[in-house]
């Protein structure tokens, strides 16, 4: 019986030895970071109409499609910032119209490739301006925007029919309108 005992007593031990006391402490587990705070007063806004016009000297971007984008992306927001938006071709005025000019489109082609892949680097450069406004006239955030570049591989073409490539157009149209809408309602 006392050897059970001791034996009993030996294992208890070596589980705590072993077990307890050597194995290297369990990893923290710290809540996720709080979402970034919104940077404009959005008080009383809970509706946005988004109408997008082109003033750039060639019009590649289609407006009506930037303007579905930049309103899908509020929307995909929404659960953080209670806004929802629509086009501008969509009913209802909203509480607050969100106003976005295309000033300028550029296409440069880059270098051809040099691992012997066809086709060149093509860089996009995309300027818009976007106002933020209530019903009342009042602004509730404003800014033109520097650019968003953005670049692809693509086979040799004319610059103009760059802008028409599939793998240009839509991937350009949501990047532009998830940079303003991110840029408008995270960045002061």
């Amino acid at each position: 019986m006392l050897e059970k005992k001791l034996l009993t007593l030996a294992c208890a031990a070596g589980i705590l030895a072993c077990g307890a006391c050597f194995l290297p402490p369990l990893p923290e587990h710290h809540p996720p970071p709080p979402p970034p705070p919104l940077q404009i007063e959005l008080q009383d806004i809970h509706d946005i109409r988004v109408h997008v016009t082109s003033v750039a000297e060639a019009h590649h971007l289609d407006p009506q499609e930037l303007a579905e984008a930049v309103a899908k992306a509020i929307n995909v927001q929404s659960w953080r910032t209670r806004l929802n938006a629509h086009a501008d071709k969509e009913t209802g005025d909203g509480d607050a119209v969100l106003e976005i000019a295309i000033v300028d489109e550029i296409a440069t082609p880059g270098a051809a490739a040099t691992n012997g892949a066809p086709g060149n680097d093509w860089l996009f450069h995309v300027k818009t301006s976007s106002t933020l406004t209530r019903k009342d006239g009042s602004v509730l955030w404003s800014e033109t925007d520097d650019g968003l570049r953005f670049s692809r591989r693509l086979s040799p073409q004319d610059a103009a029919d760059v802008w028409h490539d599939p793998a240009v157009a839509h991937p350009l149209i949501l990047a532009i309108g998830n940079r303003l809408v991110y840029r408008m309602v995270y960045v002061r």
